[in-house]
């Protein structure tokens, strides 16, 4: 069966939507590429988090919460709340969401 011959407007309707359709595929699969690598990078900071919580129990150890909080600017409360963290055992695969008090907020601290 032979194929209906279309007009220049029908041809060209469809042309453009076979270009949006293709347009919407690359910006869909750069999409999924950001938010791929946000999630990679999420990982990443987690990970980093708790070596920082680590190192600032560390800190606790040697020395009062007060004047680690003092010597790095948090908070005493997040200097708490990391060295809790770091006395927490680590889960592989789950990641911990980021050390932040109302303190913290407060000031714009991220």
């Amino acid at each position: 069966m032979a194929r209906k011959s279309e007009s220049e407007r029908e041809r060209k309707a469809r042309l453009l939507l076979k270009e949006r359709h293709a347009n919407e595929a690359r910006a869909c699969g750069a999409f999924f590429d950001v938010a791929d690598r946000r999630a990679a990078l999420e990982g990443e900071l987690a990970e980093l988090e708790r070596e920082e919580a680590a190192a600032v129990a560390a800190l606790v150890e040697v020395s009062e919460p007060a004047l680690v909080a003092n010597m790095i600017g948090w908070s005493v409360a997040r200097v708490r709340a990391a060295a809790k963290l770091a006395a927490e055992p680590t889960e592989v695969g789950i990641s911990s969401e980021p050390i932040r008090t109302a303190a913290d907020v407060e000031s714009g601290r991220r």
